[in-house]
């Protein structure tokens, strides 16, 4: 563990000055091992931010909503019906 460190840049405090601690500022925030109980959902985000390189396609999310989604609505669920666009 190497301390505190600050991840959000982009956010100030009510008087203007960065929310981030200036000796935080250089602190390499630390990441998780693999092993770590964190660790999927740390790439989940990296991923969904574009990883390598952070981009505003949101395919990533979506793709795992739906198969979330999926999952969510028809577990355990053989003879779904379509639902009507009017009554």
């Amino acid at each position: 563990e190497n301390g505190n460190c600050c991840t959000r840049t982009d956010l100030f405090n009510t008087n203007g000055e960065s929310h981030c601690r200036p000796e935080w500022e250089n602190n390499q925030c630390s990441v998780y091992d693999e092993d770590h109980p964190r660790w999927e959902a740390s790439e989940a985000v990296k991923r969904y931010l574009g990883a390598p390189r952070v981009n505003d396609d949101n395919g990533n999310f979506y793709e795992a909503f739906r198969m979330a989604w999926l999952k969510a609505t028809m577990n355990g669920m053989h003879d779904l019906k379509p639902v009507m666009d009017s009554c």
